[in-house]
């Protein structure tokens, strides 16, 4: 089943059941004593000999109530916390969620060494008129849903977890958008679904079900606020879209390439930034192709953002739903 008929089937219920029951459909591998073992929808008996060998923890990780780290096993280190805000009128507020956050470079010990991703948004910011709604920094979004499943074993979202090596890490969040400025106007359903992989993978799920006609100028539904240079140090310099096959450089804030806002292309599908040490990628799969989307890099004093606008300007419609799988990879240049 694709990822568009799994959301639909997940949004057509009353009442949502997707959690533990969807996630071990989908993507995981349980065993309890000596019951079967339901990997890929088959059935491994308990006697049988997979010739399997044992899995190779992609990492460790650290949890509390309102933050994790996630010590990926290529010297990555990433951030996924917990913000909230209550309202304030005419401001940036009203948010509850767990979002991916920053990352950094780690030492050989383990330890953290120089950011390589700032802080920032990198899931959903949604321009509706003339004003964001979405994660921390444009507010108006709060979770109704969050599961936690770690190497196959649901944990609470106040658990407290000793730095311990994991071998699957997945979070399942649904949260609502409001209209800005409101508390009660609900104008989408939202579910995410990260996947901590092997090798500083992480690949997020994201559906949106809009409950009400919008006037969209940008849905950004991917980003990537990577460093430029940290204390002196060369983080990425050069630049690549799928759609181009050329090499651009990237090392001054203002650089002007076909990268920019200027070149987009509705068909672009993967942008790379690389440097001395670090190589980050963003790619995107969805079904659907609107003409004004866009794969795009800012060209910012602060850093190299990379976005991805899954429809630029667009008029929505009630229960019209937006599909796409992002893929960030971030590790070491080869």
């Amino acid at each position: 089943m694709n990822i568009r008929n799994i959301m639909r089937n997940i949004f057509s219920k009353t009442k949502y059941t997707y959690g533990i029951v969807f996630l071990s459909f989908t993507l995981f591998t349980f065993s309890c004593g000596a019951k079967p073992i339901v990997l890929d929808n088959e059935i491994i008996s308990p006697n049988q000999d997979t010739r399997m060998p044992p899995p190779v923890a992609i990492g460790e990780l650290n949890k509390n109530a309102r933050s994790i780290n996630i010590y990926m096993n290529n010297g990555i280190e990433l951030t996924f916390r917990r913000a909230e805000k209550d309202y304030i009128p005419d401001k940036t507020s009203f948010y509850d969620i767990w979002q991916l956050w920053e990352a950094f470079g780690s030492k050989e010990d383990g330890s953290r060494d120089i950011r390589i991703v700032r802080s920032g948004e990198w899931e959903t910011a949604i321009k509706i008129n003339d004003d964001f709604v979405g994660g921390v920094n444009h507010g108006f979004e709060r979770k109704t849903s969050v599961q936690f499943l770690l190497d196959g074993q649901p944990i609470a979202e106040e658990e407290d977890i000793v730095r311990r090596p994991f071998h699957s890490f997945y979070v399942l969040q649904e949260t609502d958008l409001y209209a800005y400025n409101s508390t009660d106007e609900k104008i989408a359903r939202i579910m995410k679904q990260w996947d901590f992989k092997e090798g500083g993978t992480i690949e997020l799920r994201q559906t949106v079900k809009w409950l009400s006609p919008q006037s969209l100028r940008n849905t950004y539904l991917a980003m990537l606020p990577v460093s430029r240079d940290e204390n002196g140090i060369n983080i990425t310099s050069k630049a690549e879209r799928d759609d181009i096959r050329k090499v651009f450089d990237v090392s001054q804030a203002g650089h002007k390439n076909p990268l920019g806002p200027g070149g987009k292309n509705s068909a672009s599908t993967s942008l790379t930034l690389w440097g001395d040490t670090y190589k980050l990628r963003v790619s995107i799969d969805r079904e659907d192709i609107l003409a004004n989307s866009s794969l795009w890099l800012s060209n910012s004093n602060i850093y190299n953002k990379i976005y991805f606008d899954y429809t630029g300007r667009h008029e929505v419609k009630k229960d019209e739903v937006f599909d796409i799988l992002v893929r960030f990879e971030l590790g070491k240049t080869d």
